[in-house]
């Protein structure tokens, strides 16, 4: 099965702050309404069904916010649940000392399988529901086409 990996450097977002000033690694956090929404430009070149999950951190106190993942009038839509809160990290294999932001171990998250058309559009993952104060820690978005 073919997997296409969407990161959180590659989005752009609107309500939310990236964990660093540097895109490569960074993730997306201080996702606190439903109002907030990350996004990318794709293009899908070939329509089908596609597996989507996405990679979060969710402390304990804070799950349960829903989430969906809309592409047109495709969607498919998850509760960040169960808690996941692993510590931040600094990137520790570097052999000089370096300043890229802060790293951790993200879960990943089924919302389940939906029908992409083909062409071009932007793929949005919003809150519909926020349980807590924030809804979650975001960092890859992996799409996977069900043959």
């Amino acid at each position: 099965m073919a997997a296409t990996q969407l990161p959180a450097r590659d989005a752009t977002g609107r309500g939310v702050a990236r964990s660093s000033r540097w895109p490569n690694c960074s993730y997306l956090t201080d996702w606190r309404t439903t109002d907030a929404q990350i996004r990318w430009d794709v293009e899908v070149i070939r329509p089908g069904r596609f597996q989507a999950e996405l990679y979060y951190t969710c402390p304990e106190a804070e799950v349960g916010s829903r989430v969906e993942l809309r592409l047109g009038d495709a969607a498919v839509s998850g509760r960040v649940t169960p808690a996941h809160d692993p510590p931040i990290t600094s990137v520790a294999y570097n052999r000089y000392p370096a300043e890229e932001g802060p790293v951790k171990a993200f879960r990943p998250l089924d919302l389940g399988v939906f029908e992409l058309p083909q062409g071009p559009g932007t793929l949005t993952l919003q809150a519909v529901e926020v349980a807590g104060t924030q809804v979650m820690d975001f960092r890859l978005l992996v799409l996977t086409r069900i043959e």
